[in-house]
This record gives C-alpha cells, structure tokens and sequence, in this order.
C-alpha cells in the first residue's frame, strides 16, 4: 500500500493506492454511488445498467456503495505523492489539503461494481 485516503464525512470515500505484483499503481476506491458516479472516466458501457441497480436497491432500502479503480502512472504518482505528503504533514489546513490531493487523483476512474 503505498496511500491511504481517508473517509471522511465530507468525502463520502476513502481510497488507496498500492502497488500490485505486476509493478504497477492502481487506486482503487469505494464510497457513496452518486460520488463515485461522477468522477468515472466517460464512456463505460456499465454505468447505465448499475445507475438502475442502484435504483432498485435504493427503492428496497438497501445503502448502497460503488467501488471504482484506476491504473496510474508511475510518473504521475511521484508527483502527485509529493503534493500527498505535503499535505499528510501540513500543521495547518491540513484536511482541506488532503482532500484536494484526493479529488486530484480520483478522477476518470474505472467502475468495479457495487454492493
């Protein structure tokens, strides 16, 4: 695991990022359905289908979640980790900075499913 983004109220999902086998980075990310709705990369022949799914369950009363994930470069992590550290040990603002360094990186994500 190489980030945690932390839930928290205002965010409605917490994700992180690790490195898998392979070598690679992947965030993978999991939170409230119209949340992770809207920062899906345009395009995913899913969504419309699981958009009805989490329809149905919300008439059931069932919560809902959606979970999401995407591959990152390594040269933008690098980058961006720079910014995630800043921000993880800022002695002022720091949650403001942490979650501007999350909504920067969980974007044009790939829908995984929802429970």
């Amino acid at each position: 695991i190489l980030n945690v983004l932390e839930f928290n109220a205002d965010r409605k999902r917490m994700s992180v990022v690790i490195r898998n086998p392979e070598g690679k980075i992947v965030l993978y990310t999991k939170g409230a359905d119209t949340l992770i709705m809207e920062r899906l990369a345009k395009g995913q022949k899913t969504v419309e289908a699981t958009k009805k799914i989490l329809e149905d369950f919300a008439t059931e009363g069932l919560r809902t979640l959606c979970c999401a994930m995407k591959k990152v470069d390594e040269s933008y992590w690098k980058e961006w980790n720079v910014r995630f550290q800043k921000a993880a040990t800022s002695l002022s603002n720091r949650q403001a900075m942490l979650d501007a360094a999350a909504e920067e990186i969980e974007t044009d994500m790939t829908l995984v499913g929802t429970t």
